[in-house]
C-alpha cells in the first residue's frame, strides 16, 4: 500500500492509504476508519538518530531527502535533551515517553526523564525480558531483548561506564547491541520496537497504557 497524510489529530499524524482511503493512526499503525478498520501494519524495529551518528556506524549508507511539506522539525536532539533533563515530579501532557506494546496490544510508557536518571533499566514487557538504555545522548535510546538463547541476562553499569551482563561478565556495546568482550563476544541482542511519543498523544490513543515511573 501507499500512504498519504490527512493531517494531525490529537497531536498525532493521521494517514490514509491510496487503495481504500482508510484512515490510519501513525502511533499504532492501525486503521481506525474505512475498509481496513481494525487491521494493523507490521511493526519493524527502527531507531531515532542523527545522520552523523548513523553514518559513523554505517558509512556506506545513502539517504533520500524530499522536503515537500512545511512541517517543523520534531523530536530533534535538542528537543529530546530538553525533556530528558527537566526536573519535577509527575508527567506532563507534552512530556516525551518511550512506548512499548505487549503481545496483547496494551502499552507500557517510560517517561524519558525516568530513563535519563537511571541510564539502564532491566524490565519486563509482559513476560518478555527487556533492557532500556539511555547513555545521555538524546538520539541513542536503545531497547533490546535480554534473552540470549535459553538464558535471561541482567545488565549493569560499571564504575567505568561500561555495560556488563551479570551472568557472564561480558561487556556490551549497546549502540550495536553486541558483546565486545567476554564469554559472549560477538553475540547480539535482538532490538525491540519502540517509539517516542508525547504522553498526551499516546494516552489519548491507548488510555489503558501503564505509565512506568521506575520507583
Amino acid at each position: 500500500m501507499e500512504f498519504g497524510v490527512v493531517g494531525v489529530k490529537n497531536d498525532s499524524l493521521l494517514l490514509y492509504d491510496n487503495e481504500t482511503r482508510s484512515q490510519w493512526s501513525q502511533l499504532g499503525g492501525e486503521a481506525i476508519d474505512g475498509a481496513h478498520q481494525g487491521k494493523r501494519l507490521e511493526v519493524v524495529p527502527s531507531r531515532l538518530t542523527t545522520w552523523s551518528q548513523w553514518k559513523s556506524l554505517h558509512p556506506d549508507t545513502t539517504v533520500y531527502v524530499r522536503r515537500r511539506f512545511p512541517y517543523r522539525s520534531r523530536f530533534t536532539a535538542q528537543e529530546i535533551a530538553k525533556f530528558a533533563n527537566q526536573n519535577g515530579e509527575g508527567v506532563g501532557a507534552s512530556d516525551l515517553v518511550i512506548v512499548l506494546k505487549t503481545k496483547n496490544g496494551t502499552g507500557l510508557a517510560y517517561p524519558l526523564t525516568v530513563l535519563a536518571r537511571k541510564t539502564l533499566m532491566n524490565e519486563d514487557l509482559g513476560e518478555f525480558p527487556i533492557l532500556l538504555f539511555y547513555p545521555g545522548t538524546p538520539t541513542r535510546v536503545q531497547v533490546g531483548s535480554r534473552m540470549m538463547g535459553d538464558r535471561i541476562l541482567r545488565f549493569k553499569l560499571t564504575e567505568d561506564g561500561d555495560v556488563q551482563d551479570l551472568e557472564t561478565g561480558s561487556t556490551w556495546n549497546l549502540e550495536t547491541m553486541t558483546a565486545v568482550s567476554g564469554e559472549l563476544t560477538g553475540k547480539r541482542l535482538k532490538m525491540v520496537p519502540f517509539m517516542f511519543s508525547r504522553w498526551s498523544a499516546w494516552e489519548h490513543y491507548r488510555p489503558d497504557t501503564r505509565l512506568v515511573t521506575g520507583e
